[in-house]
């Protein structure tokens, strides 16, 4: 698995959270610390599989971004 790769734009995070996920890793590393209620949302389920996927190559990396872009939309987050 390679978590290195960067994404295409990163992904700014709103307040009050704030930085940015620049990378594979960035991303699994901000979804692991999130508090178990959020990360268990079927939304944040689906960033993760994408996120993994990506690093093993069998997803792309536009496909992770969008699933993490998408929850936290969905979360009113971003």
């Amino acid at each position: 698995m390679d978590w290195s790769h960067d994404f295409e734009m990163p992904i700014y995070l709103p307040p009050p959270e704030r930085g940015e996920l620049r990378t594979l890793l960035d991303a699994a590393n901000y979804m692991l610390a999130l508090p178990r209620h959020r990360f268990g949302k079927p939304v944040w389920q689906e960033a993760a599989q994408a996120v993994v996927g990506a690093a093993r190559g069998e997803v792309s990396l536009d496909v992770a971004w969008y699933a993490i872009c998408r929850a936290l939309l969905v979360e009113r987050l971003y």
